[in-house]
């Protein structure tokens, strides 16, 4: 109203943000494992993280699976 405006309606805003999760998650997924996938491939076997490797497979597997459902 201060801007001569109308006000926005908000309602469907909790369901937008549930809409676009999937697609948040994927992005957001695919860019951690791209960002990732080099050291993998070409680090020295000894240096890498396998905490880290094994937790980024397993919540990338898990996540894969919920967006392709």
């Amino acid at each position: 109203m201060l801007t001569g405006n109308d006000e926005t309606n908000y309602d469907n805003i909790n369901q937008s943000v549930k809409d676009f999760e999937p697609f948040f998650n994927l992005w957001t997924t695919t860019e951690l494992w791209r960002k990732s996938h080099h050291s993998w491939l070409y680090d020295e076997f000894d240096k890498l993280d396998s905490a880290f490797l094994e937790e980024c497979v397993e919540n990338s597997d898990k996540i894969m699976n919920k967006v392709v459902r």
